[in-house]
């Protein structure tokens, strides 16, 4: 298999045209809107963080559109792609329960390479940013019940996979898929090199992936367990997360055939859920400033 899925039920989607499209989605119906701007000036302003506020806005801007086109990057692990299941009715399909984890596991060590390259190690505000970012990626399925605890278990399967192998042994078209994504969206071209870094320091040689992802693992729980400290970094989160579920879900209904009616009510529940634990900051974003979302 030389192109993983993102979905394979009765219709086929590739993981790599959902990726391009979910992060064009996110750029033309956030990012250009200023989505980016309003939470960099959020932790600017609000958060009184002593940076320059132009610096803030490009690595707000950049981690946004990361994490919104490498947010299914664990849907590639050999477990999913090689494992089709049969319905009740007899189609063939893919199960991704708990994708989730492995792309948060996967996105984290060049998310977190990039924002302090962009930031600095002495930012206030990159800890928040990628914290941020990163739980917007493991928490894209949060609205699904139990998907919570099968992302955890799904980082111990994978983990444990790995044992004696490389990525390349472990995911399907690794790590062309990463660069065939970058290469389809503009915004991302000229992160390529950050990004080309950051994965060879991140897994190195694949006599030492095991340990190097163990470590990964141990900063990306601490990076998820970390409580917010106020009520606007929780927000700055759930805002990014906001962004990433309605462009993935939109981008799936139109690939997959789902009704406008299916995708009203999904988009309902979507904003219901983020907006619990933001109500504050989706006010503001969406009166104060005209911003509809």
């Amino acid at each position: 298999m030389s192109e993983p899925f993102a979905y394979l039920e009765i219709v086929e989607e590739r993981l790599l045209d959902h990726s391009v499209n979910v992060g064009i989605t996110v750029h033309e119906d956030f990012l250009k809107r200023g989505f980016d701007k309003y939470i960099a000036r959020i932790m600017f302003n609000v958060l009184k963080v002593d940076e320059n506020l132009d610096l803030i806005i490009k690595a707000t801007h950049d981690s946004i559109l990361i994490s919104s086109a490498f947010h299914d990057l664990g849907k590639a692990w050999k477990h999913y792609q090689e494992n089709l299941k049969k319905s009740s009715e007899g189609n063939k399909y893919i199960s991704f329960k708990g994708h989730e984890g492995i792309s948060a596991l996967l996105v984290y060590p060049f998310m977190e390479k990039f924002i302090l390259r962009v930031l600095g190690d002495d930012s206030s505000s990159s800890d928040t940013l990628l914290r941020a970012t990163v739980r917007a990626v493991m928490m894209h399925h949060h609205t699904m019940i139990g998907r919570k605890a099968e992302a955890k278990d799904s980082i111990v399967k994978f983990i444990k996979d790995l044992k004696g192998k490389s990525l390349e042994d472990a995911l399907v078209s690794w790590p062309e898929i990463v660069y065939e994504i970058m290469s389809k969206l503009q915004g991302l071209l000229n992160l390529k090199n950050d990004v080309e870094e950051s994965l060879n320091e991140a897994y190195g040689m694949s006599s030492e992936l095991t340990r190097n992802i163990l470590k990964i693992r141990q900063r990306l729980d601490m990076t998820l367990l970390r409580r917010a400290s106020n009520v606007i970094s929780e927000g700055i989160s759930n805002m990014i997360l906001y962004a990433l579920i309605t462009a993935d879900n939109m981008v799936a209904i139109r690939a997959r055939g789902g009704s406008p009616r299916w995708a009203w009510e999904k988009r309902k529940n979507v904003v219901e859920s983020v907006r619990k634990y933001s109500k504050v900051l989706f006010e503001v974003l969406s009166y104060d400033h005209g911003v509809r979302l």
